[in-house]
C-alpha cells in the first residue's frame, strides 16, 4: 500500500504512488540528474513517523538523503514555539508557558503511561509500535506540541529504524549560532 499522502480522491482518480512523491517534484529530470534538496527548520518532518517512512520508501537508493538535525535547548525551543503560536500568532489561548506545557506533558503522559515513565523501553519496541507511539502520542509532529517537539529522542530513534546514522548531521541550535556564514556552508555544502 503507498504511503503517499495524497487526497483520497487524487490518489483514486490518478493512481499515484510513492515514487511518484519524489517525481512530481522533480517532473523534468532523470534519475541520474536528480540532486535535490529539501529543507524544513521545525522538527515537524522528523517526529512525523509516516514522513521517515515515506521518505525512505521513495527514494530510488534510501542510502543517499542526507538529514541536518539541529537541535536546541529543549526548553528554550518549547518556550520559542510557544510564545511564536500564544504570543505572537494567537494561535494558541494559554497565555501562560507553565500552564500549557503541563497540559501538553499530561497529554502525553496520557497518550502512554508506560513509556511516559519508562522511557527506555522506546528503544525495545518494534518499528511498527514506535512509529505508533511517534505518531499518535506526538500527533504526527504537528505545530503546538512544545514538549513532544522538544523531546527529539523518540523521533531519532524511529528515524535511525530506517536510515543510517551516518546519514545524519546532528548539531546543537547554541553552537550553529556562534558559527559565521562561511563556516556553515563549509560543515553542511
Amino acid at each position: 500500500q503507498p504511503v503517499c499522502q495524497w487526497l483520497p480522491e487524487l490518489d483514486a482518480k490518478l493512481n499515484l504512488t510513492d515514487a511518484h512523491c519524489i517525481r512530481s517534484i522533480t517532473p523534468w529530470v532523470s534519475s541520474r540528474e536528480l540532486n535535490l534538496s529539501l529543507v524544513d527548520f521545525t522538527p515537524n518532518y522528523l517526529c512525523d513517523a509516516k514522513a521517515m517512512q515515506r521518505i525512505h520508501f521513495s527514494s530510488l537508493d534510501p542510502s543517499r538523503p542526507r538529514f541536518i538535525v539541529v537541535m536546541r535547548d529543549p526548553v528554550m525551543r518549547a518556550f520559542s514555539e510557544w510564545s511564536m503560536f500564544a504570543l505572537a500568532w494567537n494561535w494558541d489561548a494559554e497565555r501562560n508557558f507553565t500552564s500549557a506545557m503541563e497540559g501538553k506533558l499530561s497529554a502525553l503522559r496520557r497518550c502512554n503511561e508506560t513509556l511516559f515513565d519508562q522511557p527506555l523501553l522506546l528503544e525495545t519496541l518494534p518499528t511498527e509500535e514506535l512509529a505508533e507511539y511517534v505518531q499518535s502520542c506526538y500527533r504526527q509532529g504537528r505545530a503546538m506540541m512544545y514538549p513532544q517537539l522538544s523531546m527529539y529522542a523518540p523521533c531519532i530513534l524511529h528515524a535511525l529504524r530506517y536510515f543510517r546514522r551516518e546519514q545524519f548531521l546532528f548539531l546543537r541550535y547554541e553552537d550553529l549560532m556562534k558559527m559565521s556564514a562561511e563556516a556553515i556552508v563549509r560543515l553542511v555544502g
